[in-house]
Parts: C-alpha cells; sequence; structure tokens
C-alpha cells in the first residue's frame, strides 16, 4: 500500500497596510520576471516609450526604409535594443549573487540613476538621430531654413538654430560647411545627399541654364565621347555619388560621450573617479543646446513640413516622355513610396535652387510661409522648456 499524502492547508496572508514601496517592488517584480525568460525577438520587444511605435517592424518599412537605407536605420535599432537584452541578463541573480543583492543594487541612487539616463541617452539621442532624418526631412528643413534666413525671408527661430548647430558637428547634413552667401544652397544640398563635390557644382551652375542650351551641351559632349553605345549606356553611380554619412551621437554630444564611454577626467587618480559637478555641469550645458527636444516627435513635425511643402505646390510627381521629363498633370496618381520620395526629392532640390537664382520669386515666399508654421510648432518638441528659454522669455 502506497503512503498517503499529508496536505497541509496553508494560512490566509495578512493585508499589509501601504508603505509607499509598492512603485519599487512591482518594478523589481517585472525586472525579475523579465530576466526569468529568454529574449525575445527585437521587433516584439515592448518599450515603455514614446518611441515604442518606430520600433515595429510595420512602422520601420514606413519609417526608415528610403534613403538612408534599411539596413543601416535596423542595425542603429537593434544595436539599442540588444543593449537592454544584455541589461536584463546582466542585472539577474546568480548562484554568486542572490536575489536581495541584485534588488538592493537597483534601491542604490547611484546605479538606478546610472542605468536611467544611459536609457535616456540611447533612446532620445542615439535613437532620435536615426528618426529625425529618415526620409531627408531633416536635410530638407535646416537647408531652407538656412537659405531663407541667409535671404532675410523669415525671421530666426532659436530651435531650429539649435538644430543646425549641433547637425554642425556631424556629416550627414552639413557636407563641407554651412551656406552663408547665395549661390551655394543647391551646391549644398546635393553635398548632404550624397553627390560628389564636382556633380554637385556642376548641377548647381546649371540649374538656371536654358533648358534648350543645356540640351545642346549634353548633344555636343555625347558626340565627342567615343565610348560604345553599350559603354555609354552602363551608368555607374560612383562616377557621381559618394556614401552617404550619418551623424553618430557622439559625435554631437560631449554628455553622451561621458555617459555612454565614460570619458569624463578623473577626478581622484587613485581611484579614477570622475567629479560628479563636472558631469552635471555638460549634461546641463548639452541639455540647453540641444537635449530639450525630442527628437522623435521633430521628425513627426518636418515630415509634415514635406508633405505640406509638396501639397501647396500641388506636385504629383515626374513622368518620363521620350528624352524630356515633365510633371504629371490630373489626378494624384497612387504611386510606390519609392519613386514618390524619389522624385519629392528632386522637386526640392529644384525648388531650393529659386533661392540661388530668383529669390523674389512669389514659389520662395510661399515656401517661407511653410517653413514659419515649422519654426512656430516647434514647441510641440519640447521635453521640458530650457532655462536659457525660459530666462529669455522672462
Amino acid at each position: 500500500m502506497g503512503r498517503q499524502r499529508k496536505t497541509q492547508r496553508g494560512t490566509t496572508p495578512l493585508r499589509r497596510a501601504p508603505s509607499g514601496k509598492e512603485p519599487y517592488e512591482e518594478a523589481i517584480k517585472s525586472l525579475r520576471d523579465a530576466a526569468a525568460f529568454a529574449p525575445r525577438p527585437w521587433h516584439t520587444f515592448e518599450l515603455p516609450h514614446h518611441v515604442e511605435p518606430l520600433l515595429r517592424v510595420s512602422a520601420m518599412d514606413e519609417w526608415l526604409g528610403w534613403p538612408l537605407g534599411r539596413a543601416q536605420a535596423r542595425e542603429n535599432i537593434e544595436r539599442v535594443l540588444d543593449w537592454f537584452v544584455l541589461l536584463r541578463h546582466a542585472t539577474r541573480a546568480t548562484t554568486a549573487i542572490s536575489q536581495m543583492e541584485v534588488d538592493r543594487a537597483w534601491f542604490n541612487p547611484y546605479m538606478a540613476g546610472q542605468i536611467l539616463l544611459t536609457i535616456t541617452m540611447e533612446v532620445g539621442l542615439s535613437l532620435g538621430l536615426t528618426t529625425i532624418d529618415n526620409i531627408g526631412q531633416a536635410r530638407f528643413v535646416l537647408h531652407f531654413y538656412n537659405a531663407l534666413r541667409v535671404l532675410d525671408k523669415i525671421p530666426p527661430n532659436s530651435d531650429l538654430d539649435n538644430l543646425a548647430t549641433m547637425f554642425e558637428r556631424g556629416k550627414s547634413v552639413w557636407v563641407g560647411g554651412r551656406p552663408t552667401a547665395r549661390g551655394s544652397f543647391v551646391r549644398s544640398y546635393l553635398l548632404a545627399w550624397g553627390y560628389d563635390t564636382k556633380t554637385s557644382a556642376a548641377l548647381g551652375a546649371n540649374l538656371g541654364s536654358d533648358l534648350q542650351d543645356y540640351k545642346a551641351k549634353a548633344a555636343l559632349r555625347d558626340r565627342m565621347d567615343h565610348r560604345s553605345v553599350a559603354k555609354k549606356m552602363a551608368y555607374r553611380v560612383q562616377e557621381c555619388m559618394r556614401k552617404m554619412l550619418l551623424t553618430e551621437p557622439d559625435a554631437v554630444s560631449k554628455a553622451y560621450r561621458y555617459v555612454t564611454h565614460m570619458t569624463a577626467p578623473a577626478y581622484d587618480a587613485n581611484t579614477c573617479l570622475v567629479r560628479s559637478f563636472d558631469i552635471i555641469d555638460v549634461l546641463q550645458s548639452d541639455y540647453d543646446a540641444f537635449l530639450y527636444l525630442d527628437f522623435n516627435r521633430i521628425s513627426q513635425i518636418f515630415r509634415c513640413a514635406w508633405r505640406d511643402m509638396i501639397e501647396a505646390f500641388d506636385f504629383r510627381g515626374y513622368v518620363v516622355n521620350g528624352n524630356s521629363v515633365t510633371c504629371i498633370q490630373g489626378p494624384r496618381p497612387v504611386r510606390d513610396a519609392l519613386p514618390r520620395l524619389r522624385d519629392e526629392t528632386l522637386f526640392l532640390q529644384s525648388l531650393l535652387g529659386l533661392c540661388d537664382r530668383e529669390p523674389n520669386d512669389d514659389r520662395v515666399a510661399l515656401a517661407a510661409e511653410i517653413l514659419t508654421t515649422v519654426a512656430n510648432s516647434m514647441h510641440e518638441a519640447y521635453i521640458e522648456t530650457p532655462l536659457v528659454l525660459q530666462h529669455s522669455t522672462k
């Protein structure tokens, strides 16, 4: 006969009064539960942040597909999310570290503050730089704003000025310097889009040329080219294009380097510890300069400006008829994203050429109205109004 098991009736747990630690205990329980399971694929990783919809696969195909390259944008996002996965594994209990020690470490203000600060910098700045210019909207807005400011067509805006200054530290928006005079707007814009120096200068110089004269010069060059027809038709992108560069967060933010790379100078040579006030001063300086802006919200504002510019000029796209290229007339056709964005980019390049050739054109005035609307909407991207702007408004 088998031995019967004795069942014990558990006692009903007593309800305790609120102690104020419930939010922390809930956070620790969530962290403990997350560390108990294998990491999920990056596209199902739930991140409680306002950029979480951008991390979905469907949203990424729409936001990060063109022209900067879906592979590189996805690589940047995967790099950040892999860091979160490693963080979950590094902070779980092991045979050497008990769960009590892990929980106590999370109550440590230095460790918790460092982790929260690093997450804020990675998500807010690193991913923000990926989304703010995912289809080239930051290039479009900042180059138009700079051109209209040089022409004195719109008033200055401190937020756009801060963004333009920040991107001067990178290599994506201002290639070869920021234009300061008429005649170099289109050339600088083409350099930012990946054209080489020679091609950018040639296209910028011929933008205002007569069409028939331009075709005659092209026909003369074709007659003097004695290569075979096959070699002439074999267009090589590398002849006039170069690799487009991205703006990395460590290039534009000293605070990012201090937080993520630990590059702050040591205050004590014996312990190699840094002086906390040095880090605070650098963080406050970068915050007042540009970190007070939500780059992911700015990305949406700039995309709306792109759309408003296209709709204001009723641009429907280009169509090739033999050797000529004309604008599409009639109803707006339903087109794929790639050819549509390509045509819109070419149209905006031509529109920026008016700032070089005919700054008093009515179309330049219409573009200035749209950019003024963008400037008036920048306050929507404030994470918190910086002290510099608070003092200036008083």
